[in-house]
């Protein structure tokens, strides 16, 4: 030991959990299409800019709300989180939770519409009755 003391904090590991899957491992495509209206200003230092330069291209400029169904701007943040190191698991918490109990720094979201601890959704689509 040099006697140094290492300053940096350890990386933070963020994790998804969303059980709307078609198969393990697999989820199913958003299916909610109703328009949502989100004010591109109130986001705009929080989003990833690859989505704010995909909207200048659809939008143009001034700021202001962009109404796209709730399918897109859910697949845009997925892709754009993933790409950002944010891991997904989709399945049942019951296979996972004895592996996350033990990951350092661990910031976990739950995505199931508060049904983290139900049977995992093998049925219907049933996006429309829940969130």
């Amino acid at each position: 030991h040099d006697g140094t003391i290492n300053t940096t904090p350890p990386p933070i590991r963020i994790i998804l959990f969303e059980k709307r899957i078609q198969t393990e491992g697999h989820k199913k495509p958003y299916s909610r299409r109703w328009d949502t209206g989100i004010d591109q200003g109130s986001v705009l230092a929080t989003i990833d800019g690859r989505i704010n330069a995909v909207f200048r291209v659809l939008f143009g400029r001034p700021l202001g709300a962009r109404n796209l169904p709730l399918n897109v701007w859910e697949t845009m943040l997925l892709l754009s989180n993933r790409d950002r190191g944010v891991k997904f698991i989709y399945g049942n918490i019951k296979d996972y939770e004895h592996h996350l109990v033990n990951v350092p720094n661990l910031l976990f979201f739950d995505a199931t519409g508060h049904r983290l601890n139900e049977a995992v959704d093998r049925g219907e689509n049933n996006d429309e009755d829940h969130d």
